[in-house]
């Protein structure tokens, strides 16, 4: 009998990924990574923070983190994400320099000592731009954009990066079809291919055994504090509805350098008492709350890669209204599946809010049509399947 090939070695790049077990930081690469594993070898480098270790295995996924400033005094990433960490401290800017220094002195000792097939780069530029600086001509990169990477950075200087590392990448996937246009107008020759992220919907976002237990006055929003994510936007329609629904309760998850600024605009609306501030969870306390929740809003306010947290809510039976947005649109259809409101538009929202909560039967019938919809087309598995492909695909081009 043949012996079977022995697993593909793919090195993981990536700047946002938990910190220890049961952090609150998104999981989704390490979820991605923990699918791949029954398909490829994962070896995954990320940056070191106070409190992590350096080296670990986490849900048997082989951990390398890099030390890129003093310890103590490492802070341009996570808790919001380098963009949002640079907004929110300019003077951190002074750490990226040796930032992308050890980053790329980590993925060159790693390709010379794992030896792997391939790069997966999550995000553009660092990961993207280092991973093709440490591979050179002899290891092909696949880099995945979620979407922040693409859309922002646009002065003449970061457009010129990017467009060199698409350019240098073998495969380049991006997580919304909304995406394809802008990749092809930097790097026309590089092969692009739309493969979202996953979520599992069969065993942690699931719906509540009994529906009767749904709250029928409180709205969740879940996800980082960060001005694209339109927070003042929902805080504006929830004070608006919530003078004729004095019942209403507003909880909002989630942790990010806009965080003060949110409290100053709760209390500058007088809704100190109606709107909860938990911060981050981890990902296995979410569910609790999508199931308890009579809505889930998600009023971005710019341009969103692919919103996993829509997914998430959808999973659990949560009635959904985000904004209307290219790759939202790829989740949810208008009507049917969730509500959709002009982004930046607090008035247009806060009716479909008012709307939403006068309907009960509204609010089933766009829960039940959505978690058939993403269970068909976002659990884990037929997505990782398709990563792995991709990662193939990537070595033998």
């Amino acid at each position: 009998m043949q012996n079977r090939d022995p697993k593909r070695r793919v090195l993981v790049l990536t700047s946002t990924f938990p910190r220890w077990k049961d952090d609150s930081e998104p999981r989704f690469v390490l979820d991605l990574c923990r699918h791949l594993s029954e398909h490829v070898d994962i070896h995954v480098l990320a940056p070191h923070t106070t409190g992590a270790s350096l080296s670990e295995s986490i849900e048997n996924i082989s951990v390398r983190r890099f030390r890129y400033f003093v310890p103590a005094w490492q802070s341009v990433t996570y808790q919001g994400g380098i963009l949002g960490r640079l907004r929110e401290n300019p003077w951190r800017v002074l750490q990226l320099p040796f930032f992308l220094v050890a980053l790329w002195w980590s993925t060159l000792r790693l390709v010379r000592t794992w030896q792997p097939d391939i790069i997966h780069a999550h995000w553009i530029i660092p990961q993207g731009m280092i991973a093709c600086l440490a591979a050179g001509n002899r290891i092909p990169v696949l880099c995945t954009s979620h979407g922040s990477d693409l859309h922002g950075l646009q002065s003449r200087t970061f457009q010129m990066l990017k467009r060199w590392t698409l350019r240098r990448c073998r495969t380049v996937t991006v997580v919304s079809r909304s995406m394809t246009d802008k990749v092809s107008s930097l790097a026309s020759e590089t092969p692009v291919e739309v493969i979202p992220m996953g979520t599992d919907l069969k065993l942690l976002f699931t719906p509540p055994g009994d529906e009767a237990a749904r709250q029928t006055n409180e709205i969740v929003f879940v996800g980082r504090l960060v001005e694209t994510k339109g927070l003042r936007y929902l805080l504006q329609a929830f004070a608006a509805v919530q003078r004729t629904r004095p019942d209403l309760v507003l909880t909002i998850v989630g942790d990010g350098p806009m965080k003060d600024e949110v409290r100053h605009l709760i209390s500058a609306l007088g809704q100190d008492g109606s709107v909860r501030l938990p911060g981050g969870m981890r990902q296995s306390e979410l569910p609790d709350i999508y199931r308890r929740a009579t809505l889930a809003v998600f009023p971005y306010a710019d341009q969103e890669g692919f919103g996993l947290v829509v997914l998430e809510a959808m999973g659990c039976g949560c009635p959904v209204i985000a904004s209307d947005l290219p790759a939202i649109r790829e989740i949810i259809e208008p009507g049917v599946t969730g509500i959709l409101t002009p982004p930046g538009d607090s008035a247009a929202l806060a009716e479909a809010l008012r709307q939403c909560l006068a309907d009960a039967a509204l609010r089933s019938r766009l829960a039940m049509t959505a978690l058939d919809s993403v269970r068909e087309r976002f659990d884990w598995p037929p997505i990782a399947a398709r990563y792995a492909q991709a990662i193939e695909n990537c070595i033998r081009r």
